[in-house]
């Protein structure tokens, strides 16, 4: 068995890099189960990945293959319990030869050092298209009313990829405007204030288990 953690800011991102690996190993779409933070297990909504939803995929994975040779199961970890992380060792000390693990998350950060080094680490290159859209994003939130940007950090901040991908695309566009070599840009104290703002909000939604949505209600009023 062979486990792989894909890192990326976007989830789909993420998810379409797993699919893609899986179709290259010839591992049909029906052999394919993913477990997500937010499913029901035994009747009871989860907000983490814990050991139940292991357990529950440990039942799964010795389970011969609906239609090919190999199988897959993807975890959708950004909050995986350590409890569950230990559970997840137990079942790479007696895998199943025709089962390969994934590992969907933003950050390794909060993942135990026995789960890296047993597993293969992919990070997605993402890049992302900057131009003057970007700049008109952060003036939009500027001028909106408060309930508007309240409604603006709700909608982002629902999933943790989608509000660091949102960050993600702001911050590059700064930089690329401080490197750019054909035109002079030069931002006010305010402008930089604003951007160190931006910077710590990515960093403490990366770092941290900090609700997104509060990290981007405090960000957005403050600007």
């Amino acid at each position: 068995m062979i486990s792989t953690i894909v890192i990326g800011s976007s989830p789909e991102k993420r998810i379409a890099a797993v699919l893609q690996i899986c179709s290259s190993e010839g591992i049909d779409a029906l052999d394919i189960a993913v477990y997500s933070m937010y499913e029901e297990v035994k009747g009871k909504k989860t907000t983490v990945l814990g050991i139940e939803n292991i357990r529950e995929a440990s039942e799964n994975m010795h389970l011969s293959p609906f239609k090919g040779e190999q199988k897959a199961l993807i975890f959708h970890a950004e909050d995986i319990t350590i409890q569950a992380q230990n559970a997840l060792l137990k079942v790479f000390e007696e895998p199943p030869r025709h089962t390969t693990i994934f590992l969907s998350l933003t950050n390794s950060t909060n993942l135990l050092s026995t789960i890296l080094s047993r597993s293969k680490l992919q990070q997605l290159e993402e890049t992302i298209l900057v131009d003057d859209a970007s700049f008109k994003k952060l003036q939009d939130i500027l001028t909106l009313s408060l309930p508007a940007k309240l409604k603006m950090a709700q909608d982002i901040g629902k999933d943790k990829g989608e509000a660091l991908f949102f960050l993600y695309g702001i911050l590059t566009s700064y930089e690329k405007a401080l490197y750019a070599q054909d035109e002079k840009v030069a931002f006010s104290n305010t402008e930089l204030v604003i951007l160190k703002k931006i910077q710590n909000a990515y960093q403490t939604i990366t770092k941290t288990n900090v609700s997104p949505r509060f990290v981007l209600e405090h960000l957005f009023l403050s600007l």
